[in-house]
């Protein structure tokens, strides 16, 4: 019996297969946001597996990857903060599991762009600062948004994390 098929047999081989297609569908998203698809397959994957830490071998047979991919994404996971990699206590080898606070982490990463696309409306703004209101009117609206957003996000992260606290989990 393989790994895999070890650490799930509580499960349906088709809930396994929804597992995988999870990591497939998130992959989509964090491709979209400029991670190697495989980075993706490997982080969705840590979020739904059981036991919630996986070694080398477990995470390139759920993925169907090679042991050389794995280490290449874990380590690019590892340096953007997303996953940490550990040693187990009492036993040999290398495990990883998505690194606490990574949903904070990912919200945070959203106020950059924000705040970049913010100052590139505003130099456009800038440009068109002799041009009438009515020519202007788009791109404040632009700046406006954003500036809205990057004012407010920070204390609604803030807020969401110190609810978390109080519930424990």
């Amino acid at each position: 019996m393989s790994e895999t098929a070890a650490t799930y047999s509580s499960i349906t081989p088709e809930d396994l297969d929804r597992l995988r297609a999870f990591t497939d569908e998130f992959a989509d998203v964090m491709e979209s946001r400029g991670l190697p698809r495989m980075a993706g397959r490997l982080f969705g994957w840590l979020l739904v597996c059981e036991p919630d830490e996986q070694n080398a071998a477990q995470l390139a047979e759920a993925l169907g990857a090679s042991r050389g991919t794995i280490s290449d994404m874990t380590r690019l996971l590892q340096q953007a903060g997303l996953i940490e990699r550990r040693g187990r206590s009492g036993q040999r080898g290398i495990v990883y599991r998505v690194a606490p606070g990574t949903p904070s982490l990912f919200l945070r990463a959203a106020i950059q762009p924000l705040r970049l696309r913010r100052m590139v409306a505003e130099h456009g703004l800038e440009l068109l600062r002799d041009r009438p209101a009515e020519v202007r009117a788009r791109l404040q609206e632009l700046v406006d948004v954003y500036s809205f957003f990057e004012e407010r996000y920070p204390a609604m992260l803030q807020e969401w994390e110190q609810s978390r606290k109080g519930t424990g989990r």
